[in-house]
């Protein structure tokens, strides 16, 4: 409560919060707490609309892989990466919406147990989002930037959305699910250091390929391929990114960073090559989470945790170029 703060803390207080509405007036937006309602519950979020004469462009920002709240984290802490990207444009005149994926943050649904989530479940989420952002007239276009495995559901989404204008493919998923777990897992145990892991991973791979579930797995796999998940990824392995991005016929925009130690420049240019209509963008220093950071494994990690570390500005000014070109 304030009043058991000491005088000096209510008044640094007291500044924070006249700064801070300060700061939203002079940017001119309104920021509501928004929801839609899905099968076995509600999905939360934060919609950001600029204030202005006219309808603006509106940004809906889907996050990759995990339990990632509208700011970009996994959890408590993070690099609240979607959070500043939200703000970076609103400074430009670009509305936002920054959602909570299923069972993460706010987004609450009756669901007992993870077998129960199907890839197929983000995509009808994130269409979900989209007839939201359709029926408010304050919007001139609607952009997609799907974040890592969100540029797979973007791309599922807005095959069946004409409101759809736009997607950017950021730092996005290029390969089968199955090729990126084997290229992620054998970059840290090469087949000729860690032949015996190797030698335990690809049965469990080649088995969830063909759609069936492993009872047994190694606990050094539990995290990503234990039993209760095994469904999702089945239903995540029957998408290709490189053949849905040919489906679609609307601008698009590829961007990756240089020093994305999860996926690679190599990845974005096999994307691109699938779909020579779209635009590439190879943001030196930047890595997955957006941030400034070397190629060294363990100085990437501390970014992963930063919530203070800003994002790389020539993201978003190649952002704000494809947006309002």
């Amino acid at each position: 409560m304030i009043s058991c703060m000491p005088n000096t803390l209510i008044v640094n207080y007291c500044l924070i919060t006249i700064f801070s509405f300060c700061t939203l007036l002079l940017h001119g937006q309104t920021i509501d707490t928004v929801s839609v309602d899905v099968p076995k519950g509600k999905l939360e979020g934060t919609l950001s609309v600029v204030s202005s004469d006219k309808p603006s462009p509106v940004v809906y920002i889907i996050a990759g892989s995990g339990s990632n709240d509208r700011n970009g984290n996994p959890g408590e802490t993070g690099s609240n990466c979607h959070l500043m990207l939200s703000d970076s444009l609103l400074k430009y005149g670009i509305s936002t919406l920054r959602v909570d994926k299923r069972m993460s943050g706010n987004s609450k649904l009756a669901i007992e147990s993870e077998e129960e989530v199907t890839f197929e479940d983000f995509v009808s989420d994130a269409s979900a989002w989209i007839d939201f952002l359709v029926d408010r007239e304050q919007f001139s276009e609607i952009i997609i930037i799907g974040h890592s495995q969100g540029g797979l559901v973007a791309m599922l989404a807005a095959q069946n959305k004409k409101h759809v204008s736009k997607i950017v493919s950021l730092a996005g998923q290029t390969l089968p699910i199955m090729d990126v777990l084997r290229k992620q897992l054998y970059a840290q145990f090469p087949k000729d250091k860690f032949p015996k892991y190797s030698g335990a991973l690809e049965p469990i791979l080649e088995s969830l390929e063909r759609g069936e579930t492993v009872d047994r797995v190694p606990m050094i796999m539990q995290s990503i391929a234990r039993p209760s998940v095994q469904p999702f990824l089945i239903s995540w392995s029957k998408y290709n990114p490189t053949e849905e991005i040919r489906k679609l016929n609307i601008p698009i925009s590829i961007i990756q960073g240089t020093t994305d130690i999860q996926v690679t420049v190599e990845d974005a240019q096999l994307l691109y090559k699938a779909q020579p209509n779209a635009s590439l963008s190879l943001i030196e220093g930047m890595n997955h989470v957006l941030k400034p950071a070397p190629m060294d494994r363990m100085e990437q990690m501390k970014t992963y945790s930063d919530p203070e570390l800003p994002i790389v500005g020539e993201l978003v000014t190649e952002l704000v170029k494809f947006i309002k070109r």
